[in-house]
């Protein structure tokens, strides 16, 4: 499992797209698939979307076990 750290200024706000491609090297546009495929909460600052980072480590856990992948 991946377990992205928080970064210094987001705090409880979340994970972004970016932060989630690049810490389970996915592509950008299976973030926005799986976000809304799983109904993720998000909030939005200005133009930046913020995932629920529970919500995303669940799903990735779920789809970590379902391919039998390691960290």
């Amino acid at each position: 499992m991946h377990e992205t750290p928080r970064r210094a200024g987001t705090g409880a706000a979340g994970l972004t797209a970016q932060d989630i491609s690049a810490g389970w090297r996915i592509a950008s546009g299976t973030v926005y698939w799986l976000a809304n495929t799983h109904g993720w909460r998000r909030r939005k600052s200005g133009r930046q979307v913020y995932y629920d980072r529970d919500d995303v480590l669940a799903t990735m856990r779920t789809r970590t076990a379902a391919t039998g992948a390691t960290p």
